[in-house]
């Protein structure tokens, strides 16, 4: 996915557009429920970023009507999406596509897809837009949304324990599950020596110290690496749940397990800030930090990402 920004801060252009299809070797539109033959050509948005509002917009039209630049325009004042190439507002299913509701999906694709193919963004957009947009809403039933949904994030759980177990999900790609589940128990087995060393290095700053900042700071980063195995124990559950009510409710608890994950972050960030203040830690206790800041600032990013998307899931 690919995003350019334009002068105006209320604005922004995507590469990919949900209403592009693929057809074996035809492409076509989908836009206004028509299903037209066009020619796509991949355009770097940063061709267009002297756009500032519709008039500009309309000045990049296509004079051909089946050409696809495969860009939208996101307008944020009346919450509009346009089609760069034609013009057009984008509508699917009779409904108008919201700018929100893209602006949402992007955190989605990010997640599960890192490629920058005109194609594989706009599978991922639509996608995003018929499970968790209102534009299907009243097509899909809720036990379907579930069963989609549930697929989704059962790939996303996976992509994500093997990132936070120090492997490349988009590497190892669609491969045997037992390479995710091996990745996954490994990292628990680092997070529990982890965890020992922290408590080790607690005990000795309380004989010093007592409570301060520092044991404060160490329990914090003990604690995420408690959450961490949990949410890991979890993905395996997910993984091997063949019952789709069972998986439902695991992700909720995943869910609430991420929210006390991104609190024990924010109380981290306080501290080291404090700390950053005094000026006067010991190296010691740098050591330690620089050890565990690296890996929760990569956790805390993707615990983010994945409370944006299961937020859909928590009715």
């Amino acid at each position: 996915m690919i995003l350019g920004r334009t002068k105006s801060t209320n604005t922004r252009l995507v590469k990919g557009c949900p209403c592009y299809k693929e057809f074996g070797e035809e492409k076509v539109c989908i836009n206004d429920d028509d299903v037209l033959p066009i020619r796509a050509i991949s355009v770097d948005p940063s061709f267009f970023t002297q756009i500032e509002n519709l008039e500009d917009l309309l000045e990049f039209k296509s004079d051909k009507e089946n050409m696809c630049y495969l860009l939208i325009y996101l307008e944020k004042s009346g919450n509009f999406v346009y089609c760069v190439s034609r013009g057009m507002k984008l509508h699917i299913n009779n409904r108008e596509v919201k700018a929100s509701d893209i602006k949402d999906a992007l955190s989605f694709v990010s997640t599960t897809e890192h490629s920058t193919n005109g194609v594989v963004c706009s599978t991922c957009l639509y996608k995003y837009l018929v499970t968790l947009g209102d534009v299907f809403d009243d097509l899909i039933s809720e036990s379907e949304r579930s069963e989609i949904i549930e697929s989704y994030v059962k790939e996303i759980y996976m992509k994500m324990a093997v990132d936070l177990g120090g492997g490349d999900s988009e590497a190892i790609g669609y491969v045997d599950e037992s390479i995710y589940s091996d990745l996954i128990r490994k990292q628990i087995e680092q997070l529990s020596r982890q965890r020992t060393e922290l408590t080790e290095n607690i005990g000795e700053l309380r004989e010093i110290e007592g409570k301060s900042h520092y044991v404060y700071l160490l329990e914090k980063y003990s604690q995420l690496c408690r959450l961490e195995s949990v949410f890991l124990l979890q993905v395996m559950s997910l993984k091997e749940s063949t019952d789709q009510f069972v998986a439902i409710g695991l992700l909720k608890f995943m869910i609430e397990l991420s929210e006390q994950v991104m609190q024990i972050n924010n109380s981290i960030r306080e501290v080291l800030q404090i700390l950053e203040e005094e000026k006067a830690v010991p190296q010691p206790i740098k050591n330690i930090i620089a050890i565990n800041e690296n890996h929760r600032r990569i956790g805390e990013h993707r615990f983010a990402n994945l409370l944006h998307l299961l937020s859909q899931v928590r009715g």
